[in-house]
């Protein structure tokens, strides 16, 4: 990227002394569970707050690059991730400003425009629809060599000043996941987005599974860290009062049942209605409703974390 750093970086932030940033992961095999709305709202939470982030957006739906101003009709031609992944563009080719749409219309000569605001701090690793294809063509001979894609950018060509990757995944466990998995080690976090739903609450278990045996195919190799770890877990869409409803409270009840060293000590991130609308427009939640519960509650909980505001 360039020849030195333009900032300095927190030595917490390059764990054990590595030259690479500490990655979080966005994971759950299941969709519709706020991985993406969590995703999105927490590295903008954290973005304006002074932390330097580039979100990588593994998900053919590509619901974070949209939710981030880089959906596929704003990327048009430009190089996504999969032409990294497979080769074909190099980072800097292929990263962008995260932005919101700050407005659009017609002007006075009957010309449409669309006017963006830069998110500063937020850049973005945008997705395609061609990523649903990504675990066969990682299998073919042509591309075998680029299975190792994120452990050979992360250990020899990275050198930038980024405090953070975060990683939003698709809602599978397959072999492209598994590639940014593989290299995290303990220092990093598996974010299991959860839902106040049952859905997301099943899924669970699974991850735990899925985890561990990855922990255990890797636990032997000295190149490959392999040891991705879940230490926390946020609740989010969390309803108060009597009209919460019922499969929402028990959800809540049964998280923290089952896991309450996850998710105990953690503000839970309020219901809002806004969220969905925030998907539909393309606008990330602290930028569409900065005064909103739920927003409120991710400044909480960033704080709870341990990201203070740096500005």
């Amino acid at each position: 990227m360039t020849d030195a750093l333009v900032r300095t970086v927190d030595p917490r932030f390059r764990p054990a002394g590595r030259t690479y940033p500490q990655i979080w992961s966005s994971l759950l095999a299941r969709g519709g569970i706020g991985k993406t709305a969590f995703t999105t709202s927490m590295t903008v939470t954290l973005a304006l707050r002074g932390y330097q982030i580039t979100v990588w957006d593994l998900d053919q739906q590509c619901n974070a690059s949209s939710g981030l101003g880089w959906g596929p009709q704003e990327i048009g031609s430009r190089p996504t991730i999969l032409d990294f992944i497979l080769g074909d563009a190099s980072y800097e080719e292929v990263r962008v400003q995260a932005r919101y749409k700050l407005a659009q219309g017609v002007d006075h000569e009957g010309n449409e425009f669309v006017e963006w605001m830069d998110i500063p701090n937020l850049y973005l690793m945008p997705a395609t629809e061609f990523l649903t294809n990504a675990d066969t063509l990682l299998t073919q001979t042509e591309h075998a060599h680029r299975y190792s894609w994120f452990k050979d950018f992360l250990r020899d060509e990275y050198d930038g000043d980024d405090d953070m990757f975060f990683i939003d995944n698709p809602a599978n466990y397959g072999k492209l996941v598994g590639t940014v998995a593989m290299m995290m080690d303990e220092h990093d976090e598996v974010i299991p987005t959860c839902l106040a739903s049952s859905k997301a609450v099943e899924g669970i278990p699974s991850l735990i599974k899925e985890l561990s045996r990855l922990r255990e195919q890797f636990s032997k190799s000295k190149a490959i860290p392999g040891r991705p770890t879940v230490k926390r877990i946020p609740l989010i869409g969390v309803q108060t009062g009597s009209r919460a409803e019922a499969d929402n409270r028990k959800s809540v009840l049964e998280m923290e049942e089952l896991y309450p060293e996850l998710v105990k000590d953690w503000p839970y991130i309020r219901y809002s209605a806004t969220a969905k609308t925030s998907f539909r427009d393309h606008l990330p939640l602290p930028i569409q409703a900065p005064n909103s519960p739920a927003v409120e509650d991710y400044r909480k909980l960033a704080t709870a974390w341990g990201f203070p505001d740096l500005e």
